[in-house]
């Protein structure tokens, strides 16, 4: 089940999740990340739960026409048993609308799996070009 947990952002468990889906896994990016989420209406933080127990994390950021995900990571324990492609079906039943997240060689076949149609560009952090995604998952 899909629920917020924006206000959790301070729980070990869940930053933990988080940080498995983030390019910086600092403890000054999460910092970084969890006041960016307080800060900004527009950005939500999920977590999937089963058993009381979270099991993945996903944080989008919503636009009137489309929702970007940010983040969006499972337990590494509970990985390959589809809660990553729940979690993305339940955010797009809760805003009706399409879903797009931008994402690099590692998870883009996850995305791809996911129904996502996907295009590859080039994008450069500090100098260095990176082979990223763009995936798109339109709502029909």
């Amino acid at each position: 089940m899909l629920c917020d947990i924006k206000n959790e952002l301070g729980n070990p468990t869940v930053r933990k999740l988080v940080s498995e889906s983030a390019f910086d896994k600092s403890t000054e990016a999460m910092d970084r990340k969890a006041a960016e989420f307080q800060r900004r209406e527009d950005l939500h933080l999920y977590g999937w739960f089963e058993n009381n127990e979270i099991l993945g994390v996903c944080g989008v950021e919503v636009h009137s026409k489309w929702v970007v995900i940010h983040n969006i990571a499972v337990d590494p324990k509970t990985r390959k048993n589809g809660i990553g492609k729940a979690m993305i079906n339940a955010v797009q039943q809760k805003y009706k609308t399409a879903v797009e997240a931008e994402t690099d060689d590692d998870a883009v076949e996850f995305y791809r799996k996911c129904g996502f149609e996907t295009k590859g560009f080039m994008k450069t952090y500090n100098s260095v070009e990176y082979q990223r995604y763009r995936c798109v998952l339109r709502f029909n």
